[in-house]
């Protein structure tokens, strides 16, 4: 992260933000997933729609009260306050 000093937590969310998006990260990040489903070795099953397999993801995020700030993406959360939860799952691959 080229990080010379421990930055604040906004600074380090926007440079985790910025890194997820380059090529480099997210070949580590798929290469760790992998490495750690098979140190589990964890049981993989599709789910068959027609002609298509899909690999089921189950996942939680804990929105924090941003109501009183400008930060993007920022909505309405189940906690009834204004909140953001950095989640996106964009990726369409077929098992």
């Amino acid at each position: 992260m080229d990080i010379q000093r421990v930055p604040s937590s906004t600074t380090l969310r926007q440079r985790l933000d910025q890194a997820a998006l380059t090529k480099k990260w997210k070949e580590i990040l798929h290469e760790e997933s992998l490495n750690l489903i098979r140190r589990i070795n964890a049981e993989i099953s599709p789910v068959y729609t027609k002609d298509k397999a899909y690999i089921p993801v189950d996942l939680d995020v804990s929105p924090f009260d941003n109501s009183k700030t400008k930060k993007e993406g920022v909505e309405r959360t189940y906690k009834g306050c204004d909140g953001y939860a950095p989640c996106s799952l964009t990726s369409g691959r077929k098992a």
